[in-house]
């Protein structure tokens, strides 16, 4: 049986990251939730040296220590890639990987999505 849907913003339409380094979201609490269905979208990946562009679905049992669930393929410019993620602790968070340097990196992304409700059997 499938749960109830509840909307889900995790990077708001048209956030931009400029440097190389790690942004964070900010953690939310999933223990209510089965499972996260997320669309997200960049649009041209600036930067001197070859920049690069990466997505960590990240969890942590006590929003402390973190580990990626899964690590996202950069779906290229103007694309929107959808991924599906598993929750199997209590806190989830997105981190963008962002590389390139000389001029810095740069790039406008966005993600949103669905969190699925558990449902006890």
């Amino acid at each position: 049986m499938k749960g109830p849907l509840v909307p889900l913003v995790m990077i708001p339409r048209y956030t931009s990251y400029s440097g190389s380094g790690d942004f964070e979201t900010t953690p939310i609490d999933v223990s209510a939730y089965e499972k996260a269905v997320l669309d997200y979208w960049r649009g041209k990946l600036l930067g001197g040296s070859t920049p690069t562009f990466r997505v960590h679905f990240q969890h942590s049992s006590d929003g402390q220590s973190w580990s990626d669930i899964v690590t996202a393929t950069d779906p290229g410019q103007d694309t929107v890639q959808t991924i599906t993620v598993t929750f199997l602790k209590k806190w989830f968070r997105v981190k963008v990987a962002l590389t390139g340097s000389t001029p810095a990196a740069a790039v406008t992304a966005w993600m949103v999505g669905v969190l699925e409700e558990r449902v006890e059997s």
